[in-house]
This record gives C-alpha cells, sequence and structure tokens, in this order.
C-alpha cells in the first residue's frame, strides 16, 4: 500500500471513530444527573445495571462500530453496495442516539421501546449486510447487538412495570 493510501485510511479510521464517538457523546450526555436521579428512581428489574456503567459500555460499542464501519468504507467492495451498507449504518446510529434521548431525557418510554425494536432490526439488518462486504465488521457489531437487545428488554420491563407496578 502506498503511503498516499495508508494516509488516506488512516484519515478514513479517525472520521469514522470520531463519528461513532461524536453520536456516543449525545448519550452520555443525556444521561446527565437529573436523568440518573430518574433512573434511579423508577421501578427497574433487580437485574438491572447502575446508569455509570451505560457510558463506558456504549463508549467501547461507539469505538467497535467506529473500526466497523472503517472497513467498509476502505474495501474494495462496489461503491454503490458501500453507499447502501453506510446508510444503513447511519440509520442505526442516529436510531442509537435518538434512543437515548427518548429514554433518558424524555422518560418516553413507550416511544423509546418503540425506537429500540427499530434499532434492533436496523443493527441485525446492518450486520448481514456488512457481512457481505467484511466478515471482521460484521462480527464487530455484534457486541452493539446483544447490548441493544439486553437494553430493549430492559425498556421493556420498565416500561411494564411502570404501567403496571408490578
Amino acid at each position: 500500500m502506498s503511503t498516499t493510501k495508508n494516509i488516506q485510511s488512516t484519515v478514513k479510521l479517525v472520521i469514522s471513530i470520531l463519528t461513532c464517538q461524536l453520536v456516543g457523546m449525545v448519550t452520555v450526555f443525556s444521561t446527565q444527573p437529573e436523568s440518573n436521579y430518574w433512573y434511579n428512581r423508577v421501578v427497574i428489574p433487580f437485574w438491572k445495571f447502575p446508569i455509570y456503567f451505560f457510558d463506558p459500555v456504549w463508549t467501547i460499542l461507539y469505538f467497535l462500530m467506529g473500526i466497523s464501519i472503517w472497513m467498509i468504507w476502505i474495501s474494495g467492495k462496489h461503491k454503490s453496495m458501500k453507499k447502501y451498507t453506510i446508510l444503513i449504518f447511519g440509520i442505526q446510529l442516529f436510531l442509537s442516539a435518538l434512543w437515548s434521548l427518548l429514554f433518558f431525557n424524555f422518560h418516553a418510554q413507550s416511544l423509546a421501546l418503540f425506537i429500540i425494536l427499530l434499532l434492533v432490526v436496523f443493527l441485525a439488518f446492518c450486520i448481514i449486510e456488512f457481512f457481505k462486504i467484511s466478515k471482521m465488521a460484521a462480527f464487530l457489531l455484534v457486541p452493539s447487538l446483544l447490548w441493544v437487545c439486553f437494553e430493549a428488554v430492559l425498556n421493556f420491563k420498565i416500561l411494564f412495570l411502570s404501567n403496571y407496578n408490578c
């Protein structure tokens, strides 16, 4: 690989990771003290994680997402195929930030549940599409899918417990 291509690849890696981390920062800012207060007082199942656990997990997951999208971006696959997969990735990234805002800032548990279920679908679809281009890029998204599934179950349980006070 030429020096120019190495530099271009490195720049794309930095852009990919920073973009994902910036989206992650939205989730960090959405879990400020007033959200912590709400989260720690809402009816939550015993198996929940403390709110401070979410930020480091998401930081790692967004880092893996950044590497994953970078692998797609620099792949030698057809440009239209990459654009499509990058679009799917962008949608799931947006849904991730939207869920956090709805759940933690606005406490809109029902709408947040809908969004996170949509996120699960888009993330799974993203993994399938990434797999066609790069198996490693797809595998790097699996921890995100697992975590989002956990959060979806938690979102559902909190909604259920809040509405039925079980």
